[in-house]
């Protein structure tokens, strides 16, 4: 049979063939979205170099203590950092501050670190940030003392640049992950009516690409700019969209609601040590710190000298092609773009139409079955996760072997688009597979440019590719199906190298979890290759089916070579079980391997609860909370008698096992609430109570009853804290203060009901008592705690007469 070159090739052969653009455009495709290479302080003066900022980091981090807000390890950072800017040569300020964030109900005191570079007097001002603060359970080395770090380096080459065109500030907030106090503080400040452009460092994992992966909404000039300036600007305009539609913030998400203009980078791999005492500098990724300062430095100096007086407005659809090359267009363009495209495609069939390549019954037949295993390959990948899940007891059998996982999750994808060739092949040909994959791939392009444009940019850069390579080809007059098969091939490899590392991305942000989605973008890639598996039809051109009747039957010639099903489909059957056969191995290999390990271990996190009730301690108890959800490890579970996951505080949805201790003598006195005043006004009750605070503390949490729904909810006496007003919507009739910031402050609440008042009011500590050694020993290496870390609660209800 005739293959793809015009010469015999055997089944395998074409089924090699098929494979071959998808294993080279995502390996081609890895190589190209690679974090940097480290470079040492040798570097060139001029570029970001991280053997000279790892010293800096080292600094910052100090002996590596969590420092939460509030907390005398965090003070000690400040300090740190105050001795860096000062060794610049600059003046920092401290912004000292109570705020509040109504989104989160979380209040604390904060103190921001700001400084300012010598440059023009007046004129926008570029912020450069990061924030300094940790959570309770780390030391917070990629979340965020490398975007601390980053941003002092920026600054020292910023110093060392010369004039600018634009003044440039820094800010090292506080209380980010307290609930973004410190942004929030920082609008309050003189300098933040100034400011025009953010430049935020961020991080949620501690490896990976550095990804600009969200922008204010007039975002053009924004990315055009960074790219100009980026040795590897990896961004997508889709990371944004995806992120827009997730429930996450950062810092820029208060200054985008302010209307200030701003980008945000992150890497996101090795999320199973992000916000755990892994998270340090031991499993930091020096490829990762080197890529986020390379962005931090090119986007503060495409900022620092762009013209910000009157910035073009206009979003942007774009996506990182390669190293130095980010393809873009404004937003509108896409509908356009996407229906350029699909004429293309329109012209390519009309052509090979009329030349008798392919008929309309075969290229129908090509985009039902591409259709079919697009809709297959998700079902697959998500079948195999849910198996996975429902064979093994682990919430997420994958956490920390996600490999042999994602090899069955792409292998099952690649196969239900083999699959779809063997039951088509005979009747759709190859020009009908081509034309029929590339016309569901334009029907998705264009849906998704009409709906939500920003997601488009790479399914417009590779429709718009493979319509030119196939309408080249089909225009072509060629001679033999070579043509054909190049179009295919490089098409196949294109849309491997764009969409795959991109599916890798998702994957790392989201998990494996999403394994659905994640499959429908292999299997549309897949598709794209599936043409070259089938053999090719030898039709009649068009041009001379008029003349049939006329003709005088050739006894000595042969027929038109027409292979038979049997042997179209068995390249197609070949491939289907070289991606089959992986998928197996690695679905068996997952369900094998252990679900957590001491390099990706489980977050699973200790509280003692205390129980009051009016001064009185009624019960304690132990609660365990893990992620991934799943039974607790058998050590743990042996130290103490567990009951199953309920949700048990009040204000918070979280199921965790618990198991009752015997109350032991209180250490100190439960957290309390005084009554400052209670009078009535109409028919409201205002109640003014003032909170104190044990020594140290994580947070307080204040849970109002549920009257205060439509009720004021202030803090007395705090101009920089924003009022919990009666429109507020408070989600939870709660309020939490981080660290001892509520100490001592005075709240009024305005109730519509009378008579008794019940409240709970609590208090997170740092620790277990000393009965919980037995616990935190039983955890060992395979887990870590998370987020707080392991705590002691002491929940106190009060009924206010």
């Amino acid at each position: 049979m005739k293959g793809s070159f015009g010469f015999s090739l055997p089944a395998w052969a074409r089924a090699l063939l098929g494979l071959t653009p998808l294993a080279l455009g995502f390996v081609v495709g890895q190589l190209a979205s690679a974090p940097s290479a480290p470079l040492g302080p040798d570097a060139p003066p001029d570029v970001f170099s991280v053997g000279r900022a790892l010293p800096v980091l080292e600094r910052l981090v100090g002996d590596g203590s969590p420092h939460p807000v509030g907390s005398a390890a965090n003070a000690a950072v400040r300090e740190r950092l105050v001795a860096e800017l000062t060794g610049l040569g600059l003046e920092p300020e401290l912004q000292e501050a109570f705020a509040c964030n109504l989104r989160f109900e979380l209040c604390g005191e904060v103190v921001n670190v700001i400084a300012r570079l010598p440059g023009p007097a007046t004129g926008p001002v570029v912020l450069l940030t990061a924030h300094y603060d940790s959570v309770a359970a780390g030391p917070g080395v990629s979340d965020d003392m490398v975007g601390v770090a980053a941003v002092l380096e920026a600054a020292r080459h910023l110093l060392a640049d010369g004039g600018r065109t634009n003044r440039v500030a820094l800010l090292f907030s506080d209380g980010e992950e307290a609930g973004l106090l410190g942004a929030r503080a920082f609008l309050s400040h003189p300098l933040s009516s100034e400011v025009t452009v953010v430049v935020n460092a961020e991080a949620r994992g501690t490896r990976g690409a550095s990804l600009l992966f969200e922008t204010s909404r007039d975002n053009h000039w924004l990315i055009r700019a960074f790219a100009a300036q980026a040795p590897r600007p990896m961004t997508s305009s889709l990371l944004y969209q995806v992120y827009e539609l997730l429930p996450n913030d950062t810092d820029l998400t208060e200054y985008k609601a302010a209307g200030i203009a701003g980008v945000n980078f992150a890497y996101v791999d090795g999320m199973q040590l992000y916000h755990t005492p892994l998270d340090d500098l031991a499993h930091l990724s020096l490829a990762s710190f080197q890529h986020q300062g390379e962005n931090v430095l090119a986007a503060a100096r495409a900022y620092a000298n762009a013209d910000l007086e009157d910035p073009p407005a206009g979003g942007a659809i774009y996506t990182y092609v390669a190293p130095g090359l980010v393809a873009m267009a404004p937003v509108g363009w896409a509908p356009p773009l996407a229906a350029v495209a699909a004429l293309g495609l329109l012209a390519a069939l009309l052509f090979a139409w009329r030349r008798g390549q392919v008929t309309l019954s075969g290229w129908a037949l090509g985009f039902v079955a591409s259709l079919v295993a697009v809709g297959f390959a998700g079902l697959l990948a998500a079948g195999a996760t849910g198996l996975l899940t429902l064979l093994r007891p682990e919430g997420q059998p994958f956490w920390a072997q996600p490999l042999p996982a994602r090899v069955a999750v792409w292998g099952l994808a690649a196969t239900a688009a083999a699959l779809s060739v063997a039951v088509v092949a005979r009747t759709a040909g190859r020009w009908g597979l081509t034309l029929g994959a590339w016309t569901l791939w334009a029907v998705a392009t264009l849906t998704v440019a009409v709906l939500l444009p920003s997601a488009s940019a790479e399914l417009l850069l590779v429709l718009l590719f493979a319509a030119a390579l196939h309408l080249i080809a089909a225009v072509a007059r060629p001679q033999g199906p070579l043509p054909t098969a190049v179009a295919s091939f490089l098409s196949a490899a294109g849309a491997a190298y764009v969409l795959l590392p991109l599916a890798l991305d998702l994957e790392s942000g989201l998990g494996l979890g999403f394994a659905g989605p994640i499959g429908v973008v292999v299997g549309l890639v897949a598709t794209t290759a599936t043409p070259l598996l089938a053999g090719v039809r030898a039709y009649r051109p068009r041009q001379d089916v008029m003349d049939v009747a006329a003709e005088v039957p050739k006894p000595h010639a042969p027929p038109p070579e027409r292979p038979t099903h049997e042997r179209r489909a068995r390249a197609a059957l070949i491939a289907a079980a070289a991606t089959a056969v992986p998928a197996l191995v690695g679905f068996g290999i997952a369900l094998a391997v252990p679900a957590y390990a001491e390099a990706w271990p489980r977050h699973l996190t200790f509280t003692w609860l205390e129980e009051w009730e009016e001064g009185t301690l009624v019960a304690s108890r132990w609660l365990a909370a893990a992620e991934p959800t799943g039974p607790l490890p058998a050590d743990v579970a042996a130290v103490v008698d567990w009951q199953e996951p309920a949700p048990l505080l009040p204000w918070s949805r979280t199921r965790y096992f618990h198991a009752a201790a015997a109350a032991p003598a209180a250490a100190q006195p439960p957290p309390t609430v005084e009554v400052v005043s209670d009078e009535t006004s109409g028919d409201e009750r205002v109640l003014r109570l003032r909170l104190t605070t044990s020594a140290p503390v994580l947070r307080t949490v204040l849970r109002l009853p549920p009257e205060t729904a439509a009720a004021e909810v202030r803090f007395i006496g705090t101009p920089n804290a924003w009022d919990f007003g009666r429109t507020s919507g408070l989600r939870a009739h709660t309020i939490v203060c981080s660290g001892a910031g509520c100490d001592g402050r005075v709240i009024e609440l305005s109730l519509r009901a009378q008579g008794p008042v019940e409240i709970v009011y609590a208090e997170v500590l740092p620790g277990l008592p000393a009965d919980g050694q037995g616990l935190t020993a039983a955890r060992q290496m395979a887990a870590v705690p998370s987020h707080l870390g392991d705590v002691t609660l002491r929940l106190h209800r009060i009924t206010l007469p």
